[in-house]
This record gives structure tokens, C-alpha cells and sequence, in this order.
């Protein structure tokens, strides 16, 4: 009988991850819009700016971020944001020390696609989407460069001195 009751508690633990919703909000009420990010953490000095105004603000879990929003991590600190779409939702990680906006966040109802452009000015940024209608566009701008991806899990990171690499 205690063998039993173990093997079921082992069981138990293994199969809770998989039973539990997941990171892409499966949650009722957790989805963001088609064209706007929600704060899934904030860990460390986060803050955030409006569009269209100039204050930076902490920024907190739960808030919702749309089109011309930036976001800017402090030292040993990071967001992690859902990406609404039309059919999918992409999971964004700023890591420390980046700053980066949101340059384009579109959602087209009737072609149910999406257009994002994220602007990464400085830092790291991972970002993990799921496949994409042939319709929608998911891209990282830096200054030096421009990556679209279709579906995957990527990084790009923005050193100081403005070279940007991508893995």
C-alpha cells in the first residue's frame, strides 16, 4: 500500500505540469488582445512609457501594453510578456539591460493576421512564437539589422557598441 501511494504521488507531480495551464494562457481571462501584449513577470527594476509621453513608470504584472509602448529592464532584471494574434501568441523575454518597443502591433480581422515589429534598441531579447499564418509578420528590428522569423525560439541581443547578433 505504501508502494502505491507513492508510485501515485510521484505520478501526481510529474503529471501536474503537464495538466496545468500553460505559459501561452490557457487561462481563462489571461489572453491578451490580437494587438497587445499583457505582463506575465516583472523581476527587478522594470519600467514602461506610454505612448506618446515621455514618463517612464514601473512597470507591473498584469498591465497591457499596446502599439508605441517601450520598455526598458534594469541591471540583473527582465519582463516577461504574451503576445496576442489572430491564431497564435508568442512568449517575449526582455533580459537585463535592454530597451525595446513596440514599433508595429497590428491585428487585421478580416485576413485574421498580425503584423509585430519589435524594436530592440539595446540588450537581449528571447523570444519563443508559435508558427504563424503565411499572412502574419513577426519581426526584431536593431540598428544594425532586421530578423523575421515564421515560428521558433530565438534570441537577438544589441551590445553597446550597436552590433547585434541573433541565435
Amino acid at each position: 500500500m505504501r508502494k502505491l501511494n507513492y508510485v501515485l504521488i510521484v505520478l501526481g507531480m510529474v503529471s501536474f505540469p503537464i495538466l496545468s495551464p500553460s505559459v501561452y494562457g490557457e487561462v481563462e481571462g489571461t489572453d491578451p488582445a490580437p494587438d497587445e501584449a499583457r505582463v506575465l513577470e516583472v523581476i527587478g527594476d522594470v519600467q514602461y512609457q506610454k505612448a506618446g509621453t515621455g514618463d517612464w513608470r514601473p512597470l507591473t504584472q498584469n498591465a497591457t501594453l499596446a502599439e508605441g509602448d517601450a520598455i526598458k529592464t534594469g541591471k540583473d532584471s527582465q519582463a516577461k510578456l504574451l503576445m496576442g494574434g489572430a491564431n497564435s501568441a508568442a512568449e517575449v523575454v526582455l533580459k537585463k539591460e535592454s530597451q525595446f518597443s513596440f514599433k508595429d502591433l497590428k491585428h487585421d480581422p478580416n485576413k485574421k493576421a498580425d503584423t509585430t515589429l519589435l524594436d530592440l534598441e539595446m540588450g537581449s531579447i528571447l523570444v519563443n512564437a508559435a508558427k504563424l499564418p503565411k499572412e502574419s509578420k513577426f519581426q526584431v528590428k536593431t540598428p544594425t539589422s532586421m530578423v523575421g522569423i515564421r515560428g521558433t525560439k530565438f534570441e537577438v541581443t544589441v551590445e553597446r557598441a550597436s552590433s547585434s547578433k541573433t541565435s
